[in-house]
C-alpha cells in the first residue's frame, strides 16, 4: 500500500500513461476555506479528542500518532489525516476524502471514530475481565496446591 499526501484534491480526467508510473490529466478541485466558527471549532476539537482517546486505548497505535495529531492545525488536513487513518476499508476512506464540505466530512469521520471507540472500550473491558478471571484462577490453583502439600 502506498500512502501519498497531495497538495490539492483533484479529479482524474484521463490516465495518459501507466508505465513506468501513472500519469494523468487532472482537474484541480478548488479548495473552499471554511469560516472557522464556534461550531466548526467545537467539531474539530471533539474529533481530535475522540482520536486521542482511540490512540490511548489502542495497543496497536503508536503514541507518536497522538503527538502528530496534536500538532496538526489546518482543519482540512486534520480531517483528512484522521479519515485516512480510520480502521475502515480503503473504499470508505476514499468516499470520506471525496466529501467537499468540511462539516459533513467531520460528521462522517466522528461517526466512525465513535464506533471505533465503542469497540475499543468493549475490547478493553473484556480483556480486563479475562485478566481478573486469570488472576482468580491462579489464586485458586495456588491455594489448592498449598492444601495438597498440607495433606
Amino acid at each position: 500500500m502506498v500512502i501519498i499526501q497531495g497538495l490539492n484534491k483533484f479529479i482524474i480526467k484521463e490516465i495518459t500513461e501507466t508505465k513506468p508510473y501513472f500519469k494523468a490529466t487532472v482537474e484541480v478541485i478548488k479548495a473552499i476555506k471554511p469560516k472557522i466558527d464556534q461550531r466548526l471549532k467545537a467539531m474539530l476539537d471533539t474529533m481530535k479528542e475522540l482520536s486521542m482517546q482511540i490512540v490511548n486505548l489502542s495497543p496497536n497505535i503508536p503514541k507518536e500518532a497522538g503527538i502528530a495529531l496534536q500538532n496538526i492545525e489546518a482543519p482540512s488536513f486534520l480531517v483528512n489525516f484522521v479519515a485516512s487513518n480510520l480502521n475502515i476499508d480503503v473504499k470508505e476512506k476514499q468516499s470520506i476524502l471525496e466529501i467537499n464540505d468540511l462539516k459533513t466530512q467531520i460528521e462522517v469521520v466522528m461517526k466512525h471514530l465513535n464506533n471505533e471507540l465503542q469497540i475499543l472500550t468493549i475490547r478493553n473491558e473484556i480483556q480486563s475481565k479475562v485478566e481478573q478471571i486469570s488472576t482468580s484462577n491462579s489464586a485458586i490453583i495456588f491455594c489448592i496446591s498449598n492444601l495438597n502439600h498440607l495433606r
